[in-house]
């Protein structure tokens, strides 16, 4: 009497679709979950270059709003940044030439965006330019500032105009 027995367990064929299945099942949500990562990374890079750019324009304001007061030219110390590129730092209230290249912003543990070399340094770099036309109309200038990060390969840039209220 010859008794033919079932084979008990998975074939090799069963294990390979099972394990491609789960894979699959685990590789999907994670590159989902990567790529919102990913994305919520640039959305935050994005609000904090908006917000470092409006940041220069309204102290760029400030300044104009100063030369006014004070009885200066009202485009007076912006002068120096008319056609090239400067840095400007809001904690000591100053502005600067960048050179060949305007310097990473650094942050402070306080959430503060300067230039002091005791704060980390960050990816992103602002560059600040004012526009005044000559001869055209004296009472306007513009005022252009560039956030650069992820090395320089992503940006935002904001265009205001300043105008002569005195």
């Amino acid at each position: 009497m010859n008794k033919i027995t079932k084979n008990k367990g998975f074939t090799l064929i069963e294990a390979m679709v099972a394990i491609s299945v789960l894979l699959i099942a685990i590789t999907g949500p994670l590159s989902m979950a990567t790529q919102g990562l990913r994305s919520s990374r640039f959305a935050k890079n994005q609000i904090v270059s908006f917000y470092l750019a409006q940041d220069a324009v309204e102290y760029m304001r400030g300044v104009r709003d100063a030369n006014i007061l004070s009885d200066s030219a009202w485009i007076g110390t912006l002068y120096d940044c008319i056609g090239v590129y400067c840095q400007v730092d809001v904690t000591t209230s100053s502005i600067s030439l960048c050179g060949t290249e305007c310097p990473l912003l650094r942050k402070s543990a306080d959430g503060l965006y300067g230039y002091n070399s005791e704060w980390e340094e960050t990816d992103f770099r602002r560059k600040v330019r004012v526009y005044h036309r000559i001869g055209s109309n004296l009472d306007e200038a513009y005022v252009e500032v560039e956030i650069l990060w992820d090395n320089d390969t992503k940006n935002y840039k904001i265009r205001e105009s300043l105008f002569r209220l005195n």
